[in-house]
């Protein structure tokens, strides 16, 4: 009699787990990208639709100003996953130059999807060879708070 007992307790808990668990609302997860005209929206919007077919949560992407607005972002608890940039990442956690004197020790790094370059657009008339011949001109960077 025990035994049947118990199976049937365990039966019950079971069922019960699974009814509640069938019922709970997914996991909501924001992801923040760039903007829409950028590759980190439509990345984005790829790892969430993958993400979320697990019946369990529920993933979007966001768009966001990029790297460093993005890394803000998780920082301050206002998103849970971004897009940034490798090095924009060790300077937030390292504290350094647009993070300086607050080191960002509460984000941590999923994976490296691909190598980002910068490519420079300069008229021949301009008269820049390298690098170092920019100084003290003004050049576009791309949008405020990018890894740019």
């Amino acid at each position: 009699m025990k035994k049947k007992q118990f199976t049937a307790l365990t039966l019950i808990c079971i069922f019960t787990f699974a009814a509640t668990a069938a019922f709970a609302a997914p996991a909501a997860i924001s992801i923040a990208t760039g903007g829409t005209s950028g590759t980190y929206y439509p990345i984005g919007g790829a790892i969430a639709a993958a993400v979320s077919k697990n019946p369990a949560i529920n993933a979007t992407a966001e768009t966001g100003n990029a790297a460093v607005a993005n890394t803000n972002l998780v920082a301050e608890g206002e998103i849970e996953v971004a897009f940034s940039q490798a090095d924009v990442t060790a300077w937030a956690y390292n504290g350094e130059l647009m993070f300086e004197g607050r080191p960002l020790k509460n984000i941590k790094t999923i994976a490296a999807l691909y190598p980002e370059t910068i490519q420079l657009v300069i008229s021949k008339e301009a008269g820049i060879k390298t690098l170092a011949d920019l100084k003290g001109k003004k050049i576009g960077l791309g949008a405020p708070g990018s890894g740019t």
